[in-house]
C-alpha cells in the first residue's frame, strides 16, 4: 500500500470510531506515513475504541506507529482507548521510526485521555524507539504516565520490562528529544532509595551515568544533582532517601 492510512480520522470532524473482534495482517505502509492501520487526530469528543480480542500482525509503516498513529489535542470527553473482554494483541509489528506499534502525541489537558490496559504485546515488535509503544508528551511526561499506573500503557511485569526498556518510550517537554525508559517513569526505585551519579562526562550519556529527568533515581537510572533527586523522592509517600 503507500502512504495512507487504512483508518484515518481527521481533526475537522468530530468523529466515534469502535474497532472489535477485527483483524489486520500485513499492513505495510510505504512512503513517509504514519500508522499503517489508523491515523487518528482526535479533538474534542473524538474517540477511539480498539476492544473485544482484535489482532494488529504485520503491520508495518515507514514513519511512527506501525499500526497506530494517535494525536490527541484539547480532548474533552474523547479520546483513544484499548480495553474490552480479551486482549487485543500486537505482534510482528514495526516503524523505521518510534513506536512499532503505537505512537501517540499527548497534548496539554489530554494525559488521562488515553488508556491501553486491554492491550498485549508480543516480543517481536520494533521501533527505533519504543518497541511496542511511544508516547510524545507536550504537557507532562509524569501526568501521562502515572506511578504504579504501567497497566495504562498495556505493560508487563515489571520484571521483564526491567529487562527490556526500549518496550516503552517517551519524551517529556523538559527536553523533547531526549528518549526515557517509561519502566522508570511509573515504578518508584525499589526501597525508595533515590540514586545519584555525576558522569564524568556530562556531554556523553549512556544509560546508568545519570541525568535529572522525570524518570530518574532508579539505580539503573540516576538523577545528576541532590536537588533534582529529592524532588524526585516527593513523589513517593516514604521518607526521602537519597
Amino acid at each position: 500500500m503507500n502512504d495512507k492510512s487504512i483508518i484515518t480520522i481527521k481533526s475537522d470532524q468530530t468523529s466515534t470510531v469502535t474497532i472489535s473482534q477485527t483483524t489486520f495482517t500485513s499492513i505495510k505502509q510505504s512512503g513517509t506515513g504514519n500508522g499503517a492501520v489508523i491515523n487518528a487526530q482526535l479533538n474534542g469528543e473524538s474517540k477511539l475504541t480498539i476492544k473485544d480480542g482484535s489482532q494488529f500482525s504485520g503491520c508495518q509503516s515507514v514513519g511512527s506507529g506501525g499500526a497506530i498513529y494517535a494525536i490527541l489535542n484539547s480532548v474533552n470527553n474523547g479520546g483513544i482507548f484499548i480495553g474490552g473482554t480479551s486482549k487485543t494483541s500486537f505482534s510482528s509489528c514495526r516503524s523505521s521510526d518510534k513506536g512499532g506499534c503505537i505512537y501517540i502525541d499527548v497534548g496539554i489537558g489530554s494525559e488521562d485521555k488515553f488508556k491501553f490496559d486491554g492491550a498485549s504485546y508480543s516480543s517481536d515488535n520494533e521501533g527505533i524507539y519504543g518497541n511496542n509503544l511511544f508516547i510524545n508528551a507536550k504537557g507532562s511526561l509524569r501526568s501521562a504516565v502515572p506511578i504504579n499506573q504501567g497497566s495504562k500503557l498495556g505493560a508487563g511485569e515489571d520484571s521483564y520490562e526491567k529487562q527490556n526498556l526500549n518496550n516503552l518510550i517517551g519524551y517529556d517537554p523538559s527536553n523533547s528529544t531526549f528518549a526515557i525508559p517509561l519502566y522508570y517513569v511509573y515504578t518508584i526505585p525499589e526501597q525508595y532509595i533515590y540514586h545519584v551519579k555525576n558522569p564524568s562526562d556530562s556531554g556523553s550519556f549512556v544509560n546508568g551515568s545519570g541525568d535529572d529527568n522525570v524518570g530518574c533515581g532508579h539505580y539503573q537510572w540516576p538523577c545528576v544533582t541532590i536537588k533534582y533527586g529529592l524532588e524526585q523522592s516527593s513523589i513517593a509517600s516514604s521518607p526521602n532517601i537519597i
